[in-house]
């Protein structure tokens, strides 16, 4: 990872050609692949190669009625790191996240967007609270990568390496599935502690659900596994009806062991 400020403010220009997102935030710090196809988001990587290869980042805002281009205020600085052109006239690029930026001013639409922009510096004052704060997002961490199986074991010890609180967060909010709405909203929150408690509270209802899932599915192994003892109880008794031919008295306690069997509740 690389942290946010690596970069100098005066190294991302004021005016820059965006890559508007549907349903993604890129956060500093991170290494992203993208898919770029629409006319206006090629002319701007078309752009951004032309000069500083960098990109304003910034995801489009949910419309009612769809096929809206209003963009988020605050997205990333990007800087294209990889070009492939795809056989079909689309491109896929490989992004490093710079800093955060606020769009000041949109300037063109057409024929891509572009804006000027700020460089929102993210700083922090280590603290108790955030020690804190950060101890308890591990210990999540922990706890869900060694129950579901989409994360690598090498997140752990990422995220154990990882002294900044920002570029923690970043990692964790990259890695695990969450929402497009949290996403963005870790993004623009400017609090550290703010941005550790809302990535907490995500892994909290994480874990939760992990847990709820794991019980539904001890529940249903228990069914089942009933269901086969029973399967195979019945099966033997039937065994026994045919060893024994009809009319055996031993037939008779068979068929009493079925009924009182049909009426068993097994655990």
């Amino acid at each position: 990872l690389r942290s946010p400020g690596d970069r100098a403010d005066e190294d991302i220009p004021r005016i820059l050609p965006l890559l508007p997102l549907k349903e993604t935030v890129i956060f500093p710090a991170t290494v992203t692949p993208v898919a770029v196809g629409k006319p206006r988001s090629l002319a701007a990587v078309e752009k951004a190669m032309a000069g500083e290869r960098i990109l304003g980042a910034v995801p489009v805002k949910p419309s009612v009625k769809g096929g809206g281009d209003e963009v988020y205020d605050i997205g990333t600085a990007v800087s294209i790191v990889k070009l492939l052109s795809m056989p079909d006239g689309t491109l896929r690029i490989l992004v490093q996240g710079l800093e955060k930026i606020r769009i000041a001013k949109v300037l063109t639409r057409k024929p891509f967007f572009s804006a000027e922009v700020d460089v929102l510096k993210e700083t922090y004052e280590r603290s108790d609270r955030i020690e804190v704060l950060m101890r308890n997002v591990l210990d999540r961490v922990s706890r869900i990568v060694s129950t579901v199986t989409y994360l690598p074991d090498e997140l752990q010890t990422a995220t154990m390496n990882i002294e900044n609180p920002i570029l923690l967060v970043y990692l964790i909010a990259t890695s695990f599935r969450l929402k497009f709405e949290d996403r963005q909203a870790i993004l623009e929150t400017p609090d550290v502690e703010e941005k550790l408690g809302r990535v907490l509270k995500v892994l909290d209802r994480e874990l939760e659900l992990l847990e709820i899932g794991g019980k539904i599915e001890d529940q249903v192994k228990t069914e089942m596994s009933k269901t086969q003892r029973e399967y195979y109880l019945r099966e033997q008794l039937k065994a026994i009806k045919k060893e024994l031919g009809e009319g055996d008295e031993m037939e008779l306690e068979a068929n009493e062991i079925l009924d009182k069997l049909d009426r068993l509740k097994l655990p």
